[in-house]
């Protein structure tokens, strides 16, 4: 196989993946699926996880002189 049959071979694949996935969006932009309420959850629980990591990070030099005595 030539590099151009090789590169025609792969315009070809990309523009079936990007059909593919153009279709995929229509119907979920047409169909939304339902939100679920525990996402929102998990993912609230790590950002406060996160922040406090980020504040122990940020502050532990602070903490760790204050209760070394």
């Amino acid at each position: 196989m030539s590099s151009q049959q090789d590169v025609n071979a792969l315009l070809h694949n990309m523009r079936q993946q990007i059909l593919a996935l153009t279709n995929q969006l229509a119907e979920l932009q047409a169909n939304p699926p339902a939100a679920t309420p525990s996402v929102g959850k998990k993912f609230n629980k790590k950002v406060e996880v996160i922040k406090l990591q980020i504040w122990v990070k940020a502050n532990w030099d602070a903490v760790d002189d204050e209760n070394c005595c």
